[in-house]
């Protein structure tokens, strides 16, 4: 039997190919690192007037002096998404993107946001029935703003 040779690129290739090194598998997935940088060294505005209104759209609830706020609540996919901030009197402490529906989503916001209440000297709590109360006020003005 014949051996076929090999011509062209591949040829080329075969004779300049080194030997790979193996490489084990990871078996932990990659960390995603953060793009903005932390909230201690974020610049705020100088002069930062009253917080503003909620939209016709949002919900606000408050404990203490710290109001959570959801903004643009809409349903996706048949999950309440909205745009929740933290804030201390004039001061924005954390603002994220959330999926209100899965569970996931409101942990890591409370984790997020007690770290940036600590952060700013806070000693108020976010508590997972105080989001449950604003996901309902949240959902609720979704449903109006999308059948009025």
């Amino acid at each position: 039997m014949m051996a076929k040779r090999a011509s062209g690129k591949r040829a080329e290739a075969e004779k300049t190919a080194r030997p790979r090194r193996k490489v084990a598998a990871s078996t932990r997935k990659p960390v995603r690192r953060a793009t903005r940088p932390p909230a201690a060294e974020r610049s705020e505005p100088a002069d930062v007037a009253a917080p503003e209104p909620a939209p016709p759209s949002g919900a606000r609830v408050a404990v203490d002096d710290v109001l959570v706020e959801a903004g643009e609540p809409r349903v996706e996919r048949n999950q309440l998404r909205a745009l929740l901030s933290v804030r201390c009197g004039d001061q924005v402490v954390y603002t994220e993107h959330v999926n209100l529906d899965w569970p996931g989503g409101r942990e890591k916001f409370l984790r997020k946001a007690t770290r940036a209440l600590g952060a700013a000297g806070i000693a108020t709590r976010i508590s997972e029935a105080l989001l449950d109360e604003l996901r309902a006020l949240a959902r609720a003005r979704a449903a109006a703003t999308i059948c009025p």
